[in-house]
């Protein structure tokens, strides 16, 4: 609304009634005033005032003022570009009337300034009466409503309606001079000349509007737009522990709202992608080294939403199993004994016959299998065969002769063939 503003002629006891000259932007309500200056007691009045419908739109009669408001009745119509208002005092003795009586709201379609007549000719013609009915002679003045040009071609826009939460979003509005930003109706960003808006801080749901204002100060507001913001998606990794050589461990993962999620962890210089993980999920791994599991990146496989330098470490300590190298399978004789040894790592030895030295002295054939348990309870198991597979006779062995002379020097073995 740009304004209005309206003059009145008085001369001496001339009474007159008068149309405004008001002005406003297109699209939005110019409201023009109707000015009596009458001397005489005033019974009735009506009044027709033509305008171009292609230039207005009648909207309605408000501000009923003064003695019009508190004595009598009125009616009106709107017909073909043509509003006819009436008045009655209903029989009561009306004082004279020198004020503003009403005002005419019009909505201006287009640029123009266009001149609201009265009609003072036709059946339905303007005119004013006392309480007696004489027709009063009153001078008609007529006014205009000045239109001007609002800036209908302004647009606002922005690349993406739908984003993630946090994403910084930029508006751009056209066709203007200065523009002043809403979100959900509240102010974002002042009237000022800069035609973009940028924020972070968009919540679903929110609806971007903007005023558009042109040089002369009319303005259009365009289409608003919805905005969809979509959660980040909320994950973390716990799972701390020590294991043994070739042990597996479990990465849990707590991951929050509904979906699925994409996830990155990094393992020194290797990253794990771990697809299509929801809710709380666990990833089965076997360490090589001691090394910290870090979660870098989880995101949501629908929407694409994504959190990213998370750094939720997990550490992982690898112990070496003990030592163990009871040697190769081995053959000896029947008067021999061999002594395996099961190492230093251990602090708990235990041998298949229920032995639990570290050392074992064997003198017969068998399978002898040995666990070790070292400090940080991890197991090495190793096992050796032992035969068993010469035996030795002792005694004399004597020359066939009548003395049974005994050979000296001499020590036999039996083989077994096999």
């Amino acid at each position: 609304m740009i304004g209005c503003c309206f003059f009145f002629i008085k001369k001496g006891n001339t009474q007159i009634i008068s149309l405004g000259n008001s002005a406003a932007c297109q699209l939005d309500t110019v409201s023009v005033p109707i000015y009596i200056d009458a001397p005489t007691s005033v019974g009735a009045i009506t009044f027709s005032i033509d305008y171009d419908t292609s230039v207005l739109a009648f909207a309605q009669f408000s501000g009923m003022m003064n003695s019009l408001a508190t004595n009598g009745f009125s009616t009106y119509n709107d017909v073909d570009g043509q509003v006819r208002f009436v008045w009655f005092s209903g029989g009561t003795t009306a004082a004279a009337v020198n004020d503003t009586i009403i005002y005419m709201d019009f909505i201006g379609k287009v640029a123009s300034i266009h001149t609201l007549a009265w009609d003072v000719t036709s059946s339905s013609k303007s005119e004013v009466v006392d309480v007696l009915g004489n027709t009063i002679n009153i001078s008609f003045v007529n006014g205009t409503a000045d239109i001007q040009t609002s800036p209908t071609t302004a647009t606002l826009s922005t690349p993406n309606t739908t984003i993630c939460d946090n994403d910084l979003t930029i508006f751009t509005a056209t066709n203007g001079a200065t523009y002043e930003f809403y979100i959900n109706g509240q102010v974002a960003q002042l009237k000022s000349s800069l035609a973009t808006y940028s924020t972070d801080s968009l919540k679903n749901n929110d609806t971007v509007t903007v005023q558009v204002f042109n040089a002369i100060g009319c303005s259009y507001t365009p289409s608003d737009i919805p905005m969809f913001v979509n959660e980040l998606p909320i994950g973390t990794m716990t799972g701390d522990t020590a294991v043994c050589s070739g042990e597996a461990i479990l990465l849990n993962f707590s991951l929050s709202n509904a979906g699925t999620y994409d996830l990155v962890v990094q393992n020194g210089i290797n990253t794990l992608n771990t697809p299509s993980l929801s809710g709380n999920a666990q990833l089965n791994l076997t360490p090589t080294d001691t090394t910290d599991y870090v979660l870098q990146m989880v995101t949501n496989t629908a929407t694409g939403c994504f959190i990213d330098n998370i750094k939720d470490t997990v550490k992982v300590i690898l112990y070496p199993l003990p030592v163990v190298e009871l040697g190769n399978d081995t053959t000896m004789c029947s008067d021999e004994t061999i002594t395996l040894d099961a190492g230093s790592d251990g602090v708990l030895y235990t041998w298949s016959g229920g032995e639990l030295t570290s050392n074992l002295v064997v003198d017969s054939t068998n399978n002898y299998a040995v666990t070790v348990t070292d400090v940080n309870n991890c197991i090495t198991k190793d096992s050796v065969n032992v035969l068993v597979d010469c035996f030795t006779l002792t005694g004399n062995l004597y020359y066939p002769n009548s003395a049974n002379t005994p050979l000296t020097g001499i020590t036999m073995q039996l083989v077994d063939a096999n």
